[in-house]
Formats: structure tokens, C-alpha cells, sequence
């Protein structure tokens, strides 16, 4: 059984933002529930959250962590309500990282334990299963080729084992820059994190308590030390809203990594998420955003300046460009959302097609459904949302009003500009237009005045 620390007392006044910076965000997910997602995938005892009281009582982290709750509750590993697998320990006082182990150590209820920085976002769940597998008393995180400039601090090894944890400006004479830093995730056994925690001090140079000394402490107190050496692309810090933008660029380039057989026609303008999905034989096009939760088929074209969020895209579909797909969406194989075409909480059937100027909310279409220039599926009343259904090979002519809750069925034909109130039946054509009038004689009075 495994135990998982994170820390996550930042402020959000370093990353001039109004929100606690463990809830700044980086490919679509918060720093903090990054963290917690990587943690549970690690199929813990418990995860444990140090962070400040400023993060505890924003009203985002406390819908956030009733939903990871619920779902840790599901662990095989649950323990009771009296120890549940996510706690909430509150840091006080801004005193370091040592510190903020310290306040995490009485609940801890498993004899090897993880600890993660909430800032560290691009440690993968690889690395953070090989320290869940390490049988030493003490394993660190180490990269190389690491910017020469970066803040974090230089590991000392001697015999080819980590013996001391130094920032890079306080190297002292006789002890050479490794190149190796720091990358700040860590392995520990409770034995060596309850004999070494307590000997941790205060910071000559400040007022904080700095975890990274117990790595000096565990190796001259005779504990076994080693390291886990990780890809630079991992060993990645956020602590300003420059190294946030920096970051987010990268992240995009990383993730892009993982689609070999997709075509990214101006990656530098597509925004990724960190669960991304798409297909193979897929082209995403300029100035894209792919937020949470999207997955995207098969063969499918994203053109220019779309936006997608928590949605499906299944095989052979043609997305944009400036298309927006909502949250609670899925466009069936085949399908063709067009030009400022927008799409919301709505199933859209295989082929069917809305190709210009429309908007699509809480409705389902058939196959084969074309919707016309201009359409407005008019889904709310001013107090609640009504649904719209659309059956199979039916037609939507150009500026059609549909005003919800209503029904359209199979082979229906909708005309142009037509305000559509009622349930309209099968195989049959509805028409809803004021007469057309034809007045010469106001021409002529007209022109006379």
C-alpha cells in the first residue's frame, strides 16, 4: 500500500492571479486536479492534500474535491470513513516543503509514500509508478540537460548515489554543478520519513523548512538512496505566468507526440488537453482548441478556429471552420458541422449535415438530417431548457425558428423561414409564413413624397 503527499500551498499572488495557484490551469485541468488524477491512477491507500487555507475554502476546490471524493470512495483500496482515501491537511503558515510534510505525516497510513509538487504538471504516471516500485528507503527524481539557468536544485552524488540536494546558487567550493537537478518528486519508506522528517531545519537563508534536506539527512544516518532519472519534457516548473504560457506551448508539442498518425497542419496554434484523444488519419488545422473530455475519430478534418469542449467526434466527420462544439455533444460518423455552425449538449446523426450559421442546443437528429442556413433550435423559455428531436432524412429549410419541447418526424420537410411551434408529422411539409402581399401603389405614394 502506497500513500500519496501532495503538496499544494502556493498562492496565486506569484502567478498574479485571484485564484490559489493549484487552481491555475494548464491544458484544460487545474494544477491540483492534474496532480490528484496522476495520484489515483496509482491505485493508492490514500491521497493526501497539504495546501493553504486560502485553496481549502475556494468554493472551486470544494466542488472539485466532492467529486474526486466520490470517486476515490470506489477505491478497492478505501479504508474507512475514519481514514478516506482523500484528506485535506491545512498548512498554516507558508513555511516550505518540509514543513508541509511534516503536517501530513500523522495521517499517513501506509508504509511507502509519494510525493508530488502540485506545480510539477508533466510528471507522468509512468515515473510516479516507478517510485511506487522503488524498495529503497529514499528515491528522487532526477533530469539532465536541464536548462543551466533553471531554479531547481543540483543533486550531489558521491559513489553514484544522490547524497545532497543544493540550489545551484548555493554550491559550495569543492562541490561541482552535476547538471543533474532536482525534478522534485519523491519515494520514501515511513520508516525514513519518520526518522528524518524531524531533523529537517529552518533554511539558513529564509524562513522555511526545505523537504530536499532529507536527502543529506537519510544518507548520513545510513538510509539506502537513489534515483529515478526522467526526460527533461518532464522536469517542468510553473511559479509565474510566463513559465505558465511557456509551458502550455510545450505541453502541446508533447502531447502531439502521441498522435503519430495525425496531422497537425499549425500545431503552434492548436491547444491540447492533457486527455486528448484522436484518430488516426485525422487533420487538425490552424488555431484550434481541444478542451477536456474530447475525443475525435478516426479520419476526421478540424478546420481553422473551432473550439471543442467535452464532446465526441466520431469517424469521417468534418468539423468548422469556426465551429463550436458544447459540452455533452456527439457528432456521428459521417457528419458535417459547418461555418459558425454551434452545437450544444446535441446528438447529431450519422451524415446528417448543418453546414452554416446555426445553432444546435438539447436536441437529437436523426441520420441523413439537413439542417439549413440560419436555423435556430430554440431551447430555452427563459426558466428551463427544453429538448428537440428530429427524425431521420428529415429537412430544415433555411432561417427556421424550431422552438422547443417539439418533434419533427422522419421525412419531414420544414420550409424556409417558417417559425415552427407544433409537432410536425412524417413525410409532410410545414410551412408557418405570413402571406406575401404585393403593393404597387405604396411604391408609387412613395415616390411622390
Amino acid at each position: 500500500m502506497i500513500s500519496v503527499i501532495i503538496l499544494a500551498a502556493g498562492r496565486g499572488t506569484r502567478m498574479r492571479s485571484q485564484l490559489p495557484k493549484p487552481l491555475c490551469k494548464i491544458g484544460g485541468m487545474s494544477f491540483i486536479e492534474n496532480s490528484i488524477e496522476r495520484a489515483l491512477a496509482l491505485q493508492p491507500s490514500q491521497v493526501i492534500i497539504v495546501g493553504s487555507a486560502e485553496l481549502f475554502a475556494h468554493s472551486e476546490w470544494q466542488t472539485m474535491f466532492d467529486a474526486l471524493n466520490a470517486k476515490t470512495s470506489r477505491l478497492p483500496r478505501f479504508l474507512s470513513d475514519d481514514h478516506p482515501n482523500l484528506i485535506n491537511v491545512l498548512q498554516p503558515e507558508a513555511l516550505g516543503t518540509g514543513n508541509a510534510v511534516q503536517m501530513a505525516f500523522p495521517f499517513i497510513q501506509s508504509e511507502r509514500v509519494i510525493i508530488i509538487h502540485v506545480d510539477m504538471p508533466f510528471i507522468s504516471v509512468k515515473t510516479l509508478q516507478l517510485l511506487a516500485e522503488s524498495k529503497n528507503d529514499l528515491s528522487i527524481t532526477v533530469a539532465k540537460n536541464v536548462d543551466s539557468t533553471s531554479s531547481f536544485g543540483r543533486v550531489v552524488f558521491q559513489d553514484g548515489v544522490p547524497v545532497e540536494i543544493i540550489e545551484a546558487k548555493n554550491l559550495y567550493e569543492g562541490v561541482e554543478d552535476s547538471g543533474i537537478v532536482n525534478a522534485a518528486s519523491y519515494s520514501v519508506s515511513f520508516s525514513c520519513l519518520k526518522t528524518c522528517l524531524s531533523h529537517i531545519s529552518k533554511n539558513t537563508s529564509g524562513d522555511e523548512y526545505y523537504f530536499t534536506d532529507i536527502v543529506n539527512i537519510a544518507y548520513k544516518r545510513g538510509f539506502k538512496t537513489s534515483c529515478v532519472e526522467i526526460s527533461p519534457n518532464e522536469a517542468i516548473g510553473i511559479d509565474s505566468p510566463e513559465a505558465l504560457a511557456h509551458a502550455s506551448i510545450q505541453l502541446s508539442q508533447i502531447l502531439s507526440e502521441q498522435f503519430l498518425e495525425v496531422t497537425f497542419q499549425c500545431l503552434h496554434n492548436v491547444t491540447l488537453s492533457m486527455d486528448t484523444a484522436i484518430g488516426c488519419g485525422s487533420i487538425i488545422e490552424g488555431a484550434c482548441a481541444l478542451g477536456r473530455k474530447v475525443v475525435i475519430g478516426k479520419n476526421v478534418k478540424i478546420h481553422p478556429f473551432c473550439v471543442l469542449d467535452d464532446c465526441i467526434i466520431e469517424d469521417n466527420c468534418e468539423i468548422g471552420p469556426f465551429a463550436h462544439i458544447h459540452k455533452g455533444s456527439t457528432i456521428r460518423a459521417g457528419a458535417v458541422i459547418g461555418n459558425f455552425v454551434e452545437v450544444k449538449n446535441s446528438d447529431i446523426g450519422n451524415n446528417s449535415k448543418a453546414k452554416h450559421l446555426a445553432y444546435v442546443g438539447d436536441a437529437l437528429l436523426g441520420v441523413g438530417v439537413n439542417v439549413g442556413a440560419g436555423t435556430v433550435f430554440c431551447n430555452y423559455d427563459g426558466v428551463k431548457k427544453h429538448h428537440s428531436t428530429v427524425e431521420r432524412h428529415a429537412s430544415i429549410g433555411a432561417n427556421v425558428s424550431l422552438v422547443a419541447p417539439i418533434h419533427i418526424g422522419k421525412s419531414a420537410y420544414i420550409g424556409a423561414g417558417s417559425v415552427i411551434t407544433k409537432d410536425v408529422p412524417a413525410a409532410t411539409l410545414a410551412l408557418s409564413r405570413a402571406p406575401q402581399v404585393h403593393n404597387a401603389e405604396w411604391v408609387r405614394k412613395k415616390k411622390c413624397v
